[in-house]
C-alpha cells in the first residue's frame, strides 16, 4: 500500500482495477523480503554491541567541524553542504572512476602491493587483507552505472536542483566493509574516523529507529572526500558499514524486492513516464528512511496556520532559486513554536544533504496536482489559441488567469477580476480532471479567510 500511494502521488497516475489486483501477487516476495531483515534484526540484537549501537548518533559537520548531530543542533545553525564538485554526468563520471579506485586502494591494508584493482578486485567481489582490521571482508559492488546516476539524480534531487540534480549523488564511487558483530562495526566506524588519511564528512547511522526504512535495513553509511594526489579533482565518495547477517538478508532479499519494483514499472509505466524512474521509486519507497513524526506534526501545522503548505512557502519561505533559506525556516519554526527542532526538521526534509529544501520537498502531494493543473491548462491554452505547448507554457500567472476568467464570463462570483472557487470548479470541468481536485487544487493556491474565520468562531 505505502509503494502504490507513493508512486501514485508522484505519477499523478491511478492504475486500473484490473491493474490493481496484479499488487495482491506482491505480498508473499515483499513479506518474504521483510522477514529476511527481520530475522538479521534479532540476530544483531542479541550480538555484542547490538544495543549500543543503535545510540550512536549520527555526524555532520558544523562550521567544518566533525559533530555528532545532537551537539551542532545546539546552535539552531545550518548544517554544511555536501556535494559534488561538477554540474556535469559526464565529468562526474570520470572523476569517480578514478575516485572508486581510489577508495578501493585506501581500503586495503597498509603495505598491500595490488597491481591491478580491476583484475585481483573485480565488481561484486571481497577481499580480507584490509586497512579497516575489525573488518571480515570488503565487498566492492562497483561503480554506479550512468543510467542508474541518471535515474537516482532525476527522481531524487531532480525536483528540487533541476540542472545541479548531479551533483547530490554521493554513491558513485563505493565500497562495503562488513563486520561480524555490531561491537566490530562500531569499532571498525572509530577506526575510518580516526583515520588522518581519510576525511569523513559525513556519518549516517540507520541503526537508530528515526533511520530505519520499511525494508528493514541497517547500516552505516560515512561519505568520504578523497583529497589523495592520485586523484585527479575532489570526489564525494560512499562507505558502507554493515554486519555480515544484514549484508546476507540484503542479497537474499534482492530478488524479491526486484520483482516487486518491476510489477510496478509494468502497471504504472504509460507513454508519458519513464519506467526506471518508476522502478528507483518503487525501490526508494522500500529503502528510504520514515518520516519523523515531528516532520509530519510540522506539516500539519504549517497548513492550518496558512491554510496550505504551498500558501506558507508563498508568504515566507521562498527564497533565490525557487529554494527555502534555512533562516526564513528557522523563522517559520519559531512562529510554530518547535524552532529548537528547526535544525532536525531541516535535515528530514533536505534531500540532498545541501541545504537544498523546495517546496516539492514540503509537500509533495499538492505540487504532483499542482503540476497537473498546470500541464493541463497549458494543453488546453495552446489549443484554444493555436500555439504550440511550448509557447503557451511561457504564459505568466496573470495570462493564466485572464484565460481562465475569460472562459467562465457566466459564472457567477462575488468578483470579476480575480480567481474565485467556482470559477476554479468550471475550468477544471473544463479540462476533464476529476471535480474532487477543484477545491483542493483552490486550497493550495489561495488562503480561505471564510474558512479560517469560521474556525475561530
Amino acid at each position: 500500500i505505502a509503494m502504490n500511494t507513493a508512486i501514485s502521488q508522484r505519477t499523478g497516475c491511478e492504475p486500473a482495477d484490473a491493474e490493481k489486483l496484479a499488487l495482491r501477487t506482491l505480498v508473499d516476495p515483499v513479506t518474504l523480503a521483510l522477514d529476511h531483515f527481520r530475522i538479521a534484526a534479532e540476530e544483531s540484537e542479541q550480538n555484542e554491541g547490538g544495543v549500543a549501537i543503535k545510540q550512536r548518533p549520527s555526524m555532520r559537520l558544523f562550521a567544518d567541524v566533525l559533530r555528532e548531530e545532537p551537539t551542532g543542533r545546539k546552535g539552531c545553525q545550518e548544517p554544511d553542504p555536501i556535494r559534488q564538485i561538477s554540474e556535469s554526468a559526464e565529468t562526474l563520471m570520470l572523476t569517480a572512476k578514478a575516485a572508486h579506485f581510489w577508495l578501493l586502494q585506501r581500503m586495503l591494508s597498509r603495505g598491500t602491493v595490488v597491481e591491478s584493482i580491476a583484475t585481483e578486485w573485480p565488481p561484486r567481489s571481497c577481499m580480507t587483507a584490509l586497512r579497516i582490521k575489525q573488518a571480515a571482508f570488503a565487498w566492492n559492488p562497483g561503480m554506479k552505472s550512468m543510467s542508474a546516476m541518471r535515474t537516482k539524480a532525476f527522481v531524487r534531487y531532480g525536483p528540487s536542483r533541476r540542472k545541479e540534480r548531479f551533483r547530490h549523488v554521493l554513491d558513485m564511487a563505493r565500497v562495503a566493509l562488513v563486520f561480524d558483530t555490531a561491537a566490530d562495526l562500531l569499532a571498525g566506524l572509530d577506526a575510518i574516523l580516526d583515520d588522518d588519511e581519510l576525511e569523513v564528512v559525513a556519518v549516517r547511522n540507520h541503526y537508530q529507529p528515526s533511520m530505519q526504512s520499511f525494508l528493514g535495513e541497517r547500516f552505516i553509511e560515512v561519505f568520504i572526500v578523497l583529497g589523495d594526489s592520485d586523484a585527479p579533482e575532489a570526489h564525494v565518495c560512499e562507505v558502507r558499514l554493515e554486519e555480515r547477517c544484514f549484508f546476507q538478508a540484503r542479497h537474499a532479499a534482492w530478488p524479491k524486492v526486484e520483482l516487486a519494483c518491476r510489477t510496478f514499472r509494468e502497471i504504472y509505466h504509460q507513454p508519458h513516464t519513464s519506467a526506471a524512474a518508476i522502478e528507483y521509486l518503487a525501490l526508494w519507497t522500500l529503502r528510504r528512511p520514515k518520516e519523523q513524526h515531528a516532520t509530519t506534526v510540522f506539516r500539519r501545522s504549517l497548513a492550518k496556520s496558512f491554510g496550505s503548505i504551498c500558501v506558507a512557502y508563498r508568504r515566507r519561505l521562498c527564497g533565490p532559486a525557487n529554494l527555502v533559506p534555512f533562516q526564513a525556516f528557522r523563522d517559520v519554526c519559531h512562529a510554530q513554536n518547535c524552532r529548537r527542532r528547526a535544525v532536525e526538521l531541516w535535515q528530514d526534509l533536505d534531500a540532498t544533504l545541501c541545504g537544498s529544501v523546495s517546496v516539492f520537498e514540503l509537500d509533495p502531494e499538492a505540487i504532483v496536482l499542482l503540476a497537473k493543473f498546470w500541464a493541463s491548462l497549458v494543453f488546453a491554452i495552446a489549443t484554444d489559441q493555436r500555439v504550440g505547448r511550448e509557447e503557451a507554457s511561457r504564459s505568466s500567472a496573470q495570462e493564466l488567469v485572464t484565460w481562465m476568467l475569460s472562459k467562465a464570463q457566466r459564472v457567477q462570483q462575488p468578483r470579476q477580476d480575480c480567481l474565485e472557487r467556482p470559477v476554479l470548479r468550471h475550468i477544471v470541468r473544463l479540462l476533464g480532471l476529476p471535480q474532487t481536485d477543484a477545491d483542493r487544487i483552490f486550497a493550495h493556491l489561495f488562503f480561505d479567510n471564510t474558512r479560517k474565520e469560521t474556525e475561530r468562531k
